[in-house]
């Protein structure tokens, strides 16, 4: 037999194989099979759509991030857009709760790749942005700064404005119902990544978390969470950018309960014997447009950033001074950092 012939071959059949562990990313959770891609001009493999969460819709309306449904069709190809949650002039989905990875190309086949991981969550104001990434991704060109800059990138959907930050005692009560929406997909993703990162090549015990300004408000949420701390952790370090953080009270103060009122006003659902079951079935449009006009009536008094995390006495327990001057923060590394006059775009018009 001709040995130059079967090295050969043999190398063929292991190009292909590679290419296809490479160029074809597959990769199977305990709800579904994931199709990935690859993309030659940056060298990046990745999954841009992944449900991580169920549709935020009906009774899941201003509720805590429930399981992902099954993929029961075949496998999901990932390699599609995503609708933003519904948000300012852009009606959006309530079929949102997605999130996109992507990072330097690897054998799914093996169980050896164990990378840092990024999580990235968006700013906006609490009230706009998106974790739909197009190539190359926005922060692609740090992965070129060095070769030792390989790991693996998340970006997460969360739900903004009332639909992630509605207020009130009625919140509070409902069995169906959470406050904090928003700020629990963060945390809902952050999970998924310690359940399923490993499948991508991460190392789920060498998790980063970071944004810019309400991402970066974010951070410091999911650092202040749950008493100051996750168990188990969910990450390890966290990076704020000119963090957004506005006032914040309680769930149940004057300020959160007369939102809550302006909102079942806005809609209809003032003469409702259950103000709040009658919010689940308004229309996302009618919701979307009610919160517009909140943000604007509150423009010349506390700023158009009405919408915000509050004080749930569950995810968020105290204030943002009460927790940074305890110095008892659960996490290996902070870092945050502000431009200078930053503080002047947020402070009300009308002052």
């Amino acid at each position: 037999m001709d040995f130059s012939r079967v090295l050969l071959a043999l190398c063929f059949l292991l190009t292909i194989s590679a290419s296809t562990a490479y160029d074809n990313p597959l990769v199977t959770l305990d709800y579904g099979s994931f199709q990935g891609a690859y993309d030659a001009t940056y060298n990046l493999s990745y999954f841009r759509k992944i449900p991580f969460a169920a549709p935020a819709a009906g009774e899941n309306r201003f509720r805590a991030p429930q399981p992902p449904l099954n993929i029961t069709n075949g496998t999901y190809d990932t390699d599609q857009s995503f609708d933003m949650c519904p948000q300012r002039t852009v009606n959006g989905s309530e079929d949102c709760l997605y999130l996109g990875l992507y990072s330097r190309p690897w054998d799914t086949t093996s169980t050896t790749t164990n990378r840092p991981v990024l999580v990235v969550f968006y700013g906006g104001g609490f009230i706009e942005g998106s974790a739909l990434f197009g190539m190359p991704p926005n922060s692609y060109p740090v992965l070129n700064v060095s070769t030792l800059n390989d790991y693996v990138v998340v970006y997460s959907n969360y739900r903004v404005n009332a639909f992630g930050f509605l207020p009130g005692q009625a919140i509070k009560d409902s069995a169906t119902s959470d406050l904090n929406p928003g700020l629990l997909d963060q945390q809902y993703a952050l999970k998924w990544v310690q359940s399923h990162i490993h499948k991508f090549g991460g190392n789920p015990n060498n998790v980063t978390i970071w944004g810019q300004s309400a991402g970066g408000g974010s951070v410091v949420a999911q650092v202040l969470a749950n008493g100051r701390g996750s168990n188990p952790k969910l990450f390890s370090k966290a990076l704020a950018s000119s963090p957004f953080w506005p006032k914040t009270y309680a769930y149940n103060a004057p300020q959160a309960e007369a939102i809550y009122t302006q909102l079942v006003n806005l809609t209809g659902c003032a003469n409702s014997s259950d103000t709040l079951a009658c919010l689940k079935t308004v229309d996302v449009q009618s919701i979307r447009d009610a919160s517009l006009i909140i943000d604007d009536s509150h423009t010349y008094t506390t700023s158009s950033y009405t919408w915000a995390p509050v004080i749930d006495d569950v995810f968020l327990i105290e204030p943002l001074t009460t927790a940074i001057d305890s110095d008892a923060l659960d996490t290996d590394l902070i870092w945050g950092m502000y431009n200078a006059h930053e503080g002047q775009n947020f402070i009300p018009s009308g002052l």
